[in-house]
């Protein structure tokens, strides 16, 4: 009789050990299909970090300077929204700014060119208002002015960990690390294949 209740017991604790391994697999697949949603309403967004915050500062013209020194246009009706997000951790960066585009065409126009104008200043995007928006910056302004300017795609709070653990990882060994449509992309040097980072698994490839 106990030797029954014992078996009974063991298929019991064997069942509920595939019931949740089951359940974990189910929640992963939630929160990978919840991440991948989350990243696709991003897909037109284009983040802008390290620009200094102005008091009453026009970020529809600050966009438009920016198409100016890209060399890329970026019509007013193209721009659905502009605005500058918190950060998740404390720091005393500058808000980054999101600038919605209609169309996803469009941002990958302002992010290829942005690798192209490489170097892009703080100053160089306010100067590119004109002589009467440069003359009214303040000192701290001109302070300021030497930021270097990172035009990027909008990633997730995941993909941007990730992609911060790769460039970590590989700052030594990879002359490449990118990001294209969401996706983490490395390359050893200019004759090397590209490799994928989807998931912190993939930094074992490194």
């Amino acid at each position: 009789m106990l030797e029954t209740h014992i078996s009974e017991l063991s298929v019991t604790a064997t069942n509920l050990t595939e019931e949740n391994l089951k359940l974990k697999e189910q929640l992963q697949s939630l929160q990978d299909n919840f991440h991948e949603n989350e990243q696709k309403s991003r897909l037109c967004n284009v983040e802008i970090q390290n620009v200094p915050e102005r008091k009453n500062e026009n970020l529809l013209q600050l966009v438009s300077n920016l198409g100016t020194l890209l060399g890329v246009v970026i019509p007013a009706e193209s721009i659905k929204a502009v605005h500058r997000v918190a950060h998740n951790t404390h720091t005393d960066r500058p808000k980054n700014i999101i600038l919605q585009l209609n169309t996803k065409h469009l941002r990958d126009d302002v992010i290829a060119a942005s690798r192209v104008r490489r170097g892009l200043t703080a100053g160089q995007l306010i100067a590119a208002g004109g002589p009467s928006n440069a003359s009214s910056r303040s000192g701290s302004d001109v302070i300021q002015s030497d930021r270097i300017v990172y035009i990027r795609e909008h990633l997730t709070l995941r993909n941007k960990l990730l992609f911060s653990k790769t460039r970590s990882i590989a700052r030594d060994k990879y002359r490449y690390v990118w990001t294209k449509n969401a996706i983490i992309q490395v390359r050893k040097n200019d004759n090397s294949p590209v490799m994928y980072i989807r998931s912190e698994k993939d930094l074992s490839k490194l």
